[in-house]
């Protein structure tokens, strides 16, 4: 028997809590569920998972666990195709990848690909996190991990000012 790469076991934690989100009946759970998804979805991604720019495309377009951004949504679906998801087949004619972000999808399919190969491990997490975060060119240098926590944030804060039950 095959051992797990460390792609594959947060892809699978990803999608168990992506299924727990839409399981709950909303509130702190669900966005804990939620987030944890998403950031689960981002670590696959740097460890070379091939399904993770898809899934990340859903959580940015559906805002699941991030804010809604459709730019980021666009660039993972540009990888994800360039990678040869077969989910993508069903909505490429929808999904329209201006030419400007045609360099960035390239780098970061090659920087997944090679992540993919080469079967990292943890002792990998802050290199891999450095490399993928700077392949990832947003406006006003916003580095994409930021992403992960400002909409947790601001729903637990939202979710915290309105408990007036806490004592």
């Amino acid at each position: 028997m095959s051992k797990k790469t460390l792609a594959q076991d947060r892809y699978d934690i990803a999608e168990d809590y992506y299924r727990k989100g839409k399981d709950s009946t909303g509130g702190s759970q669900e966005i804990a569920n939620d987030n944890t998804a998403a950031m689960n979805f981002w670590l696959a991604l740097c460890f070379g998972h091939l399904k993770a720019p898809y899934a990340l495309y859903a959580c940015f377009g559906q805002g699941i666990g991030v804010k809604q951004d459709d730019n980021i949504a666009t660039l993972m679906f540009g990888i994800a195709l360039k990678l040869g998801d077969e989910r993508c087949e069903a909505r490429k004619m929808d999904v329209v990848i201006p030419s400007s972000i045609s360099a960035d999808i390239n780098n970061i399919t090659q920087l997944v690909l090679k992540s993919n190969a080469a079967n990292l491990d943890v002792d990998h997490f802050d290199t891999q996190m450095e490399l993928f975060g700077d392949a990832f060119h947003l406006p006003y240098d916003k580095k994409i991990v930021t992403c992960f926590i400002e909409k947790y944030k601001e729903e637990s804060s939202h979710n915290f000012d309105n408990n007036s039950d806490v004592s």
